[in-house]
């Protein structure tokens, strides 16, 4: 098998295979994820600072599960 192709850096790969064969690599763009991570904590500022409940701190791993939950929830309507 020959090298990755570099430009795979820019996304993260879920290990799910789709197409009729199962040969393309399910894949999501890491600014992208980013940038639904950082406005779903903004969100929760946001709502901290006008005094709604939120939830417990959440670990950076945390933020990056439901980044990566809402960011593919909007991709596949």
């Amino acid at each position: 098998m020959g090298h990755k192709n570099p430009i795979w850096e820019l996304f993260h790969e879920t290990g799910a295979m789709y197409g009729s064969n199962k040969s393309n690599k399910a894949a999501w763009c890491k600014a992208c994820l980013r940038e639904m991570e950082t406005q779903l904590r903004q969100e929760e500022i946001t709502a901290a600072a006008r005094g709604a409940q939120v939830s417990a701190p959440k670990t950076d791993k945390q933020w990056e599960d439901a980044g990566f939950r809402v960011y593919a929830a909007n991709w596949t309507r």
